[in-house]
């Protein structure tokens, strides 16, 4: 059985090529601790919101309303965990991203530098973003918005022990349905 991703505290997610295996994401979690995923970018948030019970697309058309913008928006994945969208290279083929994410909740500092910003973690770790300062810190508001006014509003309490419970009756939903199924 695979690892949950939702089981990392995670700092930031970002694209990384690594030859002779191809375009895959680079994950920090708050140990430090750098975890190669086997797969793309877009496919860690797809991921991550499968595992969060999710729907990309309705939040996806909630914020575009909310700021005004079609692409570049942060993904509330739940109360820890809120990714905001930041330039981390340029893209070698049409197809590679050249965006990661970054936690909203663990920055604590960004800095100007020369043609780039430097996004410092809680942990004292940080990150080269190839974004101006303004860009980034125009995100963070949204990281903001999203903490005080958006999830508030949007998710409800769920404990592990109902989570487990609603996963055993959909095992026993869906081995009804392949036993119907069969039949036919």
């Amino acid at each position: 059985m695979q690892e949950r991703i939702s089981n990392y505290k995670i700092i930031y997610a970002i694209p990384k090529y690594i030859e002779g295996k191809g375009d895959l994401s680079l994950v920090l979690d708050s140990s430090g601790k750098e975890i190669i995923m086997n797969f793309h970018i877009r496919s860690f948030i797809r991921k991550l919101a499968f595992e969060n019970y999710i729907d990309l697309v309705s939040i996806k058309r909630r914020l575009q309303k909310q700021f005004g913008q079609k692409n570049l928006l942060p993904y509330p994945i739940n109360s820890e965990l809120i990714l905001i969208p930041v330039k981390v290279r340029i893209p070698k083929l049409k197809k590679d991203g050249a965006f990661g994410y970054i936690n909203y909740l663990w920055v604590k500092e960004i800095e100007r530098q020369e043609g780039y910003s430097q996004v410092f973690f809680k942990n004292n770790t940080s990150l080269k973003v190839l974004q101006g300062y303004q860009s980034i810190k125009t995100k963070m508001i949204q990281g903001a918005w999203i903490q005080d006014c958006f999830l508030p509003q949007a998710q409800y309490k769920i404990n592990r022990s109902q989570e487990f419970q609603c996963r055993e009756e959909l095992q026993q939903i869906i081995g009804q349905l392949i036993g119907v199924y069969r039949e036919l």
